[in-house]
Formats: C-alpha cells, structure tokens, sequence
C-alpha cells in the first residue's frame, strides 16, 4: 500500500547524511553534472529539455507540450529510456571495443568493459522499469555469447521481468512497465513472423520494412494497454517513428560523445550539431502532430475487451506461426467481441446524460454532458489551462471532441454565491455566507466550498431533495464537523479524496 502525506518544512527532520546507496548517490550526482554541461552547450529550451529526457531519462524539466508532440504521434518511448539508447550503446562499445577479440583473454575483458558501462548508464538514468529490462537483457545476451550459449529471446525478456519483480513486485502494476513488455514481447514474437511473410530482393527496401515491422509488432501488441489508459491512437505513429528514426539515433550518439569529451572548442561544434537535430526533430514530430486527423481519442476500453485483444495477439501470433485455421478463427471471433462490445458502448453513449462536479482542489470545474453537447464550467482560465487538460478533459473526451467543448469561465466576483443553471437543473455554488432571501427558490446539486459559514442543516431543510458535495477547499476538520451534523451520509458526498462527482439525475 503506498500513503502520502503533506508535511510542513518544520515537521521534517533531517537524521543523517551520505548514508544512502554510494553507487545510486554517485549515479545521480554524476547526472547532475552532466545535465549541467548540457545546459551549457544547448542554448535553445526544448532542445535543452529533450536532449536530457531522451539521454539520461530525465524528463522532470519538459513541457507538457513537449510531451503532447511525443504522446500524440506514438513517439513518446524515445523519451523513455529503453532498450533503443542502451542498444545504442551497446553497439558503440561493442564496434569500439572490437579489438579485444584478438587476444587470448580479450573477450572476456570485452564484455566485463561492456557489462560495467551498460549498469553505469542504467544507474546514471535513474534504473526505470524500461531500461533495467534492457539492461538485464543485454547483460544475458553479452554472457551467452562469452559462453558460446544460444539464447532465446522469450526465455531473457521472462527473467528479466522475474529479476525486477522479485525485487520489486509493484512495478508489475506500473504503466510504463506493462508498456514496455508488451512492446518487447511484440517485437520478439510478431517482427519475425511478419518478415517471414514478405521481404524485398532490395537490401534498402528490407531495412525500411524491418523497421515497419518492428513499429506495427510493438503498436499492436501495446495497442490494448494504450486504449485502456490513455483512450487515444495515433494515426501516423508510422510516419512518425519512420521521421524520429534517423534524428533520434544521432542524437543519441552525439550526446555520448558530448558527455564524455572534455574539449570545450569541441564540445561547442557538438552542441550546435545537437540542438539543430534536436530543433528539427521536434518541428516534425509537431507538423505530424498538425496533420488531419493525426489522434483518435477518447476511446473507452474495458477490461474485458483488453482481454479479448490478448487472445486475439496470441491467437493471431499461433495461427501465422503454425498455419493453424482454428487459432486464426479464434483471433478474428475475439477481434469481433472487442468491436461488438465497442458498438454497445457507442450507443449507451449516445443517450447519456449527467452533471459531473470534478476535484479540482481550491478551484472548480463542473460540466453539463448531454448526447453531442458538453458544457464546462470553471474558476480556470481555459481549456487548456494543464489542471483541466490532464483531470478533466480525457474523461469529456469520449462524449465530444475538445474543440467542441462550450466553455464558460467563473469570474471572482461571481463566485461566492454562484448558480449554474441547464434548463430547470441548478447547482449552487457556496463560498461564503448566504442570506436565505437571496437563496433561489430549488436548486439539485450544492457545491460546499471554503469553509463557508451557512447553516447545513437548515440549508438542506430548505432543499430535501439537494445533493450536498464538499470539494478540496474545505478543511478536514471543516469536513468531519459537517459529517457529525448530517444525520444522512446519503445527502453528502466527500469530494476532496475523490476524482470527481457524476450525478445522473437528468432527464432528457
């Protein structure tokens, strides 16, 4: 179970210093200094802020939107650390190191020099489930070629999960990991079955397609998780990772080479020659972003169905490898169980019709959702202020498009006393006391804000049929006192430790 807690700065004290792990505190402050020396050379921000995320794994300084060009073009692995940067520098010490084959002994101290900078470089980017995963591959796949040992792929992507999971059995809950398994998994079982089918007589042609097949095997067998968590595809993820191929690789390159020179005249030619390949990577990835219909999103996927595509991968994957027509028809009769049950979901859709009050702290936000119609309500600025376009938006997204959201901001002035109104449905906002002559004469919902000083009890007296919601801007203390007081717990919904409210009241 993981608790948070929020600390003042006296309520913190400090124990003790240096004790923690020698390698991880030296991994990190290592970090530090090289991310320091980038900021040196990389004048440019995004240049800057990509470089560090796509090198080190360090993406607490990109901007969201940054991260929107990535997420919306089925890019954003690059920024996750993975098996592409430690392949990359798999590759560079191996073809570095090559020499060493000529001795007696020099095999052997090839890959002990390998394996020591393949663990510097997973501890250096902060040892994410991704790259621990490559790192634990490459370290089997180094070992097997020491020993003259075949290796099957399956076999060290399993034990690569075993060893993480053994020691840390909540990563098999996280996002990014499930994310890239599924991916590998994709790669090592469906990028050879589809090379088996078609392949050029043109050596050129082949690399392109093999990098097709490696993007459409890890697009597919990710795409169930990626429906289920983020409710949106992107439609040019080919496109994209075909323009991201060639950039990405050079910068990676260039930025070893940038970290570990010490000449500054050097270093500088290095640092232009990155942040231009960083500046035009990104101007792709947004043109791509820009294109028609680049992102279908709000996608609303059950676990039922994600089940479903499972069966359907592993069907479909059993079915080319073996020529079975059984597996086959039972990966096309799963892929029309997802799509029935997607048909179903689309209709209910289309009659749905709700009030939804949203945790947005100390601010509001309430949204009308009616069949092709949603209307937002808000103490924030806009539609894409980062609370609204990361709490409240992905779950709108399925109704209606975000362009096609009415939206309506809530003015200060407006907001002690404030009443929403969708035809003869009202929802009374409460920040401050209210002389019960100015109270309107019916009201659905009450949204109890600021520990505002009106009496609840006689305030539900003169709405019995009101639903009573506390959202975060009221105290603990504030909450609990109003529990005592409320004999029904019905009447009263606790917003602050909750995502959001849905009141299903309406009427068509």
């Amino acid at each position: 179970m993981e608790l948070q807690a929020l600390l003042l700065p006296r309520e913190i004290k400090v124990i003790d210093h240096q004790k923690g792990n020698v390698f991880v505190a030296y991994s990190l402050s290592l970090r530090k200094a090289l991310i320091a020396k980038f900021r040196k050379y990389l004048k440019d921000d995004e240049a800057f802020q990509v470089a560090v995320a796509l090198i080190f794994g360090y993406r607490s300084l990109i901007d969201p939107q940054t991260i929107s060009a990535f997420t919306d073009t089925g890019t954003i692995h690059v920024l996750s650390v993975s098996g592409l940067q430690v392949s990359l520098v798999f590759v560079c010490l191996n073809f570095v190191l090559q020499w060493l084959d000529r001795w007696r002994w020099g095999k052997t101290v090839k890959s002990c020099i390998i394996l020591s900078f393949i663990w510097a470089y997973v501890m250096l980017t902060g040892m994410s489930p991704p790259i621990l995963r490559a790192g634990i591959m490459i370290s089997f796949f180094v070992m097997s070629q020491l020993l003259n040992r075949k290796q099957v792929s399956v076999n060290t992507l399993a034990a690569s999960a075993l060893i993480i999971l053994i020691f840390s059995p909540n990563y098999l809950f996280d996002v990014g990991f499930q994310l890239s398994y599924a991916a590998m998994l994709g790669i090592l079982l469906g990028y050879p079955l589809f090379r088996a089918y078609y392949l050029s007589g043109n050596k050129w042609i082949n690399y392109l397609l093999d990098y097709l097949y490696v993007c459409i095997a890890a697009q597919l067998f990710t795409l169930p998780l990626s429906l289920y968590y983020f409710g949106q595809f992107p439609n040019y993820f080919l496109l994209a990772n075909l323009f991201i191929a060639l950039p990405s690789t050079i910068i990676m390159y260039i930025g070893v080479f940038l970290s570990i020179l010490p000449f500054d005249s050097l270093n500088v030619v290095l640092g232009r020659i990155l942040e231009f390949s960083l500046i035009f990577m990104m101007e792709g990835l947004k043109r791509i972003a820009s294109l028609p219909s680049s992102l279908i999103q709000g996608v609303e996927w059950s676990g039922i169905q994600v089940l479903l595509f499972i069966v359907a991968m592993a069907a479909l994957v059993v079915g080319l490898d073996r020529r079975s027509g059984r597996a086959l028809l039972l990966s096309i009769m799963s892929i029309f169980g997802v799509c029935v049950i997607s048909a179903f979901a689309s209709i209910r859709k289309t009659k749905d019709s709700f009030i939804i009050i949203y945790n947005v702290r100390s601010d509001v936000a309430a949204a009308l959702v009616r069949p092709s119609q949603v209307v937002l309500y808000s103490t924030l600025d806009s539609l894409n202020h980062p609370t609204l376009r990361y709490s409240v938006l992905p779950s709108l997204k399925p109704y209606i498009s975000s362009s096609q959201i009415e939206f309506h901001k809530i003015e200060n002035v407006l907001r002690h006393s404030f009443l929403l109104e969708w035809g003869t449905y009202r929802l009374l906002l409460l920040e401050d006391r209210v002389d019960e002559a100015n109270l309107p004469p019916d009201v659905n919902l009450i949204l109890w804000r600021k520990n505002n000083g009106n009496d609840v009890l006689q305030l539900l007296s003169r709405y019995p049929k009101a639903q009573l919601v506390v959202d975060g801007s009221n105290s603990d203390r504030h909450i609990r006192a109003l529990q005592d007081r409320i004999p029904n717990s019905e009447l009263l919904y606790v917003l602050k430790n909750n995502f959001a409210y849905v009141w299903d009241g309406l009427q068509l």
